[in-house]
């Protein structure tokens, strides 16, 4: 779909898009998979669960935000590959070094 939006979770070295509302991160054993711990909309929206419920740090934490970076399509599955090549040579760190 065009309208897709891609993302890096650079805490996390995680692939992660948003197809149409519904976000999705990729595992390379299953593939797309919904975002059920909210991984990646919680760093878009700088969400920071370790602020106290009044702290105006809550939402819109800019620390929280650099987490995330949008990439292109043809990123998100370049980074893809390389992450299914590592596991095929048994690269086993979860990062997306490329191997």
């Amino acid at each position: 779909m065009e309208s897709d939006r891609y993302y890096e979770i650079k805490d996390l070295g995680l692939i992660g898009k948003i197809e149409g509302n519904l976000p999705y991160i990729y595992d390379p054993e299953q593939g797309w998979i919904s975002d059920k711990e909210s991984l990646l909309l919680d760093r878009i929206m700088g969400y920071d669960p370790s602020e106290p419920d009044a702290s105006p740090y809550r939402i819109g934490n800019l620390d929280i935000m650099e987490q995330v970076g949008k990439i292109s399509r043809e990123e998100a599955e370049k980074r893809i590959s390389i992450i299914q090549n590592n596991i095929r040579s048994g690269f086993k760190s979860g990062g997306m070094e490329e191997s």
